[in-house]
């Protein structure tokens, strides 16, 4: 899934943003010490509507997910996990830390 992000939601017309995305995830991490839901999505140079496009969902959605304000179900974890390239257990733990 991974490979086709990278394909099909790549900022062509302005690449900075997904470079900026990606530092910006590390300096999350840095802070925060755990991942959360925008460090993973960041991490692949993602906006949110770009992740939402990719799964199948809204950027109303994504955001809430990323505020602890919405914890996905089966099918969105799945999709989730699928994109992010990572398991169950990291994105649970993420979903959770989004939480606190």
């Amino acid at each position: 899934m991974a490979d086709f992000v990278s394909r099909h939601f790549e900022n062509k017309d302005r690449p900075e943003l997904a470079t900026i995305r990606k530092k910006k995830a590390e300096e999350r991490l840095a802070r925060d010490g755990m991942a959360t839901p925008a460090y993973f999505r960041m991490k692949l140079g993602l906006s949110q509507q770009q992740l939402a496009d990719a799964i199948s969902s809204s950027q109303a959605a994504i955001a809430r997910l990323e505020n602890g304000q919405e914890k996905p179900g089966f099918d969105k974890l799945e999709k989730l996990k699928s994109t992010f390239g990572v398991t169950y257990d990291e994105l649970m733990e993420a979903v959770r830390n989004a939480s606190s």
